[in-house]
């Protein structure tokens, strides 16, 4: 078997579980409704989509430029990290359609696919959590290389952002390309 194999599940585990469920229901929680989680759905792409526009409303001054365009990647970032992932986890509701419908908002505001995540991270990671080979969030590419591409291609991007003068894209295009440097 080319795959890890992994125990029976353990005494302590199912204990565990029933414990954690006991919990939810003895304090009547429920685990899949938090509004909390709400408010920030709606407050992540918001303050995303609203850098964007002061990137273009302010794209005379650089330095606004560079602060809407990390806002803009930070809170792009959020939006993902949020609403995506709770919605490929199946936690935002006992609705179906509401997880497809917040997980849509990745998939059309930043190029992303939900499914594809969702088959990626939750039937790759979840199982195989932290090992090499098998886990598809472990990166174990050089990074180095993953570095060097990268600086190679922000040229690329930068004629053609002014060349349609774009001061504010330009600016996006780089703080975007930085941040990935910086996260490799």
């Amino acid at each position: 078997n080319e795959m890890p194999v992994f125990p029976k599940t353990s005494e302590f585990y199912s204990t565990l579980k029933k414990r954690v469920e006991n919990y939810f229901k003895s304090n009547n929680i429920d685990p899949k409704v938090d509004y909390w989680m709400f408010a920030r759905y709606v407050a992540f792409p918001t303050i995303s989509f609203a850098s964007f526009c002061c990137i273009i409303l302010f794209h005379t001054s650089w330095v606004l430029g560079l602060f809407f365009s990390l806002m803009w990647g930070f809170f792009s970032a959020l939006t993902a990290m949020t609403c995506m992932h709770d919605s490929g986890h199946f936690s935002v509701t006992h609705k179906p359609w509401v997880w497809k419908l917040v997980g849509s908002l990745h998939d059309c505001y930043q190029g992303g696919s939900m499914l594809t995540w969702a088959y990626e991270h939750v039937l790759g990671h979840h199982i195989y959590t932290n090992i090499d080979g098998a886990d598809p969030d472990l990166a174990t590419t050089d990074a180095v290389s993953i570095l060097f591409h990268t600086l190679l291609f922000i040229p690329t991007l930068i004629p053609h952002a002014a060349a349609a003068n774009a001061e504010g894209v330009k600016w996006s295009f780089l703080s975007v390309y930085l941040f990935v440097c910086l996260c490799v």
